[in-house]
């Protein structure tokens, strides 16, 4: 694994596992295939990913009124091969919180390596 796509990984980790966190689960599209369903194992999550240039976690939280109930409420999107710390590309307003660690991380590797 080269330095881009370690960075890509780390990043990539530390993303879900504040997502995970925040008690959310995460379904994994890759292109318009879905290659994971609603989890919040963090290892299967990665093991799903990089498997072409782009991947996209639909993100889903539990509805309090509605047992066993989940409702999609956000989405980010990865793409992979450009610097690396830049990984995620785009997200919704709403997952920023929980993404707080990830762009932290993001926002380090690129000062050092850039």
């Amino acid at each position: 694994m080269n330095q881009r796509q370690d960075i890509e990984r780390q990043i990539a980790t530390a993303a879900a596992t504040g997502l995970i966190s925040a008690g959310y689960q995460i379904t994994i599209y890759c292109d318009e295939d879905k290659v994971l369903s609603r989890t919040d194992d963090v290892t299967a999550i990665i093991g799903a990913m990089f498997s072409s240039d782009s991947d996209a976690f639909m993100v889903y939280q539990r509805q309090p009124e509605a047992e066993g109930q989940w409702e999609r409420i956000g989405w980010v999107q990865f793409i992979y091969g450009n610097s690396g710390w830049d990984v995620i590309n785009d997200n919704t307003v709403n997952l920023e919180n929980a993404l707080q660690a990830a762009t932290a991380l993001g926002e380090e590797l690129e000062q050092k390596f850039s």
